[in-house]
C-alpha cells in the first residue's frame, strides 16, 4: 500500500513539474495572434456587406474597428451610423459580431445625450471584448 501512495505521489509531482494539462503562454500568444490575423482578412467583406445592409435611411455610416475578441472567440466589427438630419438625427453606437451576424452591443443617442460618455463607454466596451 505505501509503495502505491509512493507510485501515486511522485506521478503527481512529476505532472505538476512537468506542466501537463496546461495551456503554455507562448502557445495562447500564437493562437491569439493568428485569430487576430484571420479577422483582417474579413475586412473586405466586412466592409461590402456593411454598405450593402445600410444604404437606406442611413445619412452616414462607418465601420470604426474590426477586431478578434477572444472572450467571444468570434471577429467583431465597430460601427458609428447617423439616421435622419440634424436635430432628429439618431447616432447608433454598434458591435457586431460577423460570424453570429448579429449585433453584440447597440447604444442609440439623439443630439442632445452627453456625445463623450457614450463614446467612452463603447470604447471601453471594445477594449473588454478585445482584451485577452
Amino acid at each position: 500500500m505505501k509503495n502505491v501512495l509512493s507510485i501515486l505521489l511522485f506521478c503527481v509531482m512529476a505532472l505538476f513539474i512537468s506542466g501537463c494539462g496546461t495551456v503554455k503562454p507562448e502557445v495562447k500568444k500564437v493562437d491569439f495572434f493568428n485569430k487576430k490575423k484571420e479577422c483582417t482578412t474579413y475586412k473586405e467583406k466586412i466592409l461590402e456587406d456593411y454598405q450593402a445592409a445600410t444604404e437606406d435611411g442611413v445619412y452616414s455610416s462607418v465601420v470604426n474597428k474590426i477586431f478578434y475578441s477572444p472572450k467571444l472567440n468570434s471577429c467583431m466589427f465597430a460601427t458609428t451610423e447617423k439616421i435622419g438630419v440634424r436635430e432628429s438625427a439618431v447616432t447608433n453606437l454598434q458591435i457586431y459580431d460577423y460570424f453570429s451576424n448579429s449585433i453584440y452591443y447597440l447604444e442609440s443617442y439623439n443630439t442632445s445625450t452627453n456625445l463623450r460618455e457614450l463614446n467612452l463607454k463603447f470604447e471601453n466596451k471594445i477594449k473588454e471584448l478585445e482584451a485577452e
